[in-house]
């Protein structure tokens, strides 16, 4: 395998250069060193992950339009109750935040907690959401059974995940859910839109379900990993279909799902299209 991974490298790397995304089979860094990567805290408090963030007006639009469906699904459904609300991969809690404020419109939080694979980012969080609230854990094993009547894993959480760990989150998102508990989740979607980012119909034969992106801070600097060349990341697209099997395995019961699609002035081949699901145990 690790010659694979050193074959495909040499692959993508000139592919990279030109073009800043190719799609791939394999996996190159973990969520903790991508994530660990982006939270140096800089002057004016911010995590790289948010800097770069606010510099990034396609990311805010999409996550502007999934809040959107999400509140609005959420709101629907738990209308002045009570909840225990658990968020799943939060970064440096910023968006944590944010979605609770907009929550708060419709529903009481009874009490809340944030889990992330990245020590680092749970650092910064604890100072958004308070060092309590806050801890390091990983979403295929989560350690919390029966517990939470809202779960979120926002902007692509699963997608980071290796493809022999997507059923077990989705398994351990159900564990940790109370019965009739909510559980929301957005991925990136497979589709059409994908062949702006380059993706091919040999793709397609290969298997190749990820793709990848040199990391790089807000200024457009790129990020070295620890031998000296670009940091990778990688993020999986899904099919509906793949997304509804993961969910239906776990046992989950798939109330709403909703197409995320760029607005028509939004000019970004980076912004391709999500899927957005709510999940009922």
């Amino acid at each position: 395998m690790k010659e694979e991974i050193k074959q495909e490298l040499e692959r993508i790397r000139p592919i990279l250069k030109r073009r800043g995304v190719v799609f791939t089979k394999y996996m190159f860094n973990s969520p903790e060193i991508l994530y660990d990567a982006r939270a140096e805290i800089g002057e004016d408090g911010k995590t790289h992950y948010q800097r770069q963030y606010e510099h990034n007006p396609r990311r805010q639009h999409q996550l502007k339009k999934t809040n959107n469906f999400f509140i609005s699904s959420v709101g629907r459904e738990c209308i002045g109750e009570e909840l225990t609300y658990l968020d799943v991969g939060c970064a440096d809690g910023r968006r944590t935040k944010e979605f609770m404020d907009n929550l708060e419109r419709f529903c009481i939080i009874d009490n809340y907690h944030a889990v992330d694979i990245s020590p680092k980012m749970i650092e910064a969080a604890a100072s958004v959401l308070g060092a309590e609230n806050v801890s390091v854990a990983d979403i295929t094993d989560l350690p919390y059974e029966n517990r939470f009547n809202l779960i979120s894993c926002l902007f692509g959480v699963i997608g980071h995940l290796p493809e022999e760990k997507i059923q077990a989150a989705f398994d351990n998102l159900y564990k940790a859910a109370k019965p009739d508990g909510l559980v929301i989740l957005d991925v990136e979607a497979k589709g059409e839109h994908n062949k702006g980012w380059g993706w091919t119909q040999e793709d397609e034969r290969q298997g190749r379900k990820y793709f990848a992106y040199v990391v790089t801070d807000c200024a457009g600097n790129i990020i070295l990993d620890d031998q000296n060349q670009p940091l990778i990341g990688t993020n999986r697209i899904f099919s509906i279909d793949e997304l509804r099997k993961y969910a239906k395995n776990a046992g989950f019961k798939i109330r709403e799902e909703q197409e995320i699609t760029p607005d028509a002035d939004i000019d970004d081949m980076f912004f391709g299209a999500a899927y957005a699901l709510v999940l009922q145990k």
